[in-house]
């Protein structure tokens, strides 16, 4: 995925607003955990990657 089309799925669907809300929780988790919360999110937005 080019970051291109990644920065417009995560304006789309909030991702980044998702990431500040969160922010104090993911800032003591590990890159992975964080990357199966967006998917999780994403997920549960309707979007399958």
């Amino acid at each position: 995925m080019t970051v291109a089309k990644a920065n417009e799925i995560f304006t789309r669907y909030g991702v980044y607003r998702f990431l500040e809300d969160c922010f104090e929780l993911f800032h003591v988790e590990g890159d992975q955990a964080i990357l199966e919360e967006i998917g999780q999110y994403l997920a549960h937005k309707g979007l399958a990657l």
